[in-house]
């Protein structure tokens, strides 16, 4: 591609090669974007089954301690 623009002329090649840059900058931020999106993602997974955890925890403290005190 830049071969082809560098016989068309100097300001068809530079501006081939800056299309290109600008390609390949917007490339990469999307992929950063995705990445940090995913990262998100799994973190509110997790603090999504912690959170479950603790009430299920909880829950069980407090069926146990009820029971408890039907026994005495």
């Amino acid at each position: 591609m830049l071969v082809e623009a560098k016989k068309q002329g100097k300001e068809v090649h530079m501006a081939t090669k800056a299309h290109l840059t600008q390609a390949h900058a917007a490339a990469s931020e999307a992929k950063k974007v995705e990445k940090l999106r995913i990262t998100a993602e799994q973190k509110a997974v997790k603090a999504r089954v912690a959170v479950e955890n603790k009430a299920k925890q909880a829950d069980g403290k407090v069926h146990f301690c009820s029971l408890m005190f039907i026994l005495y």
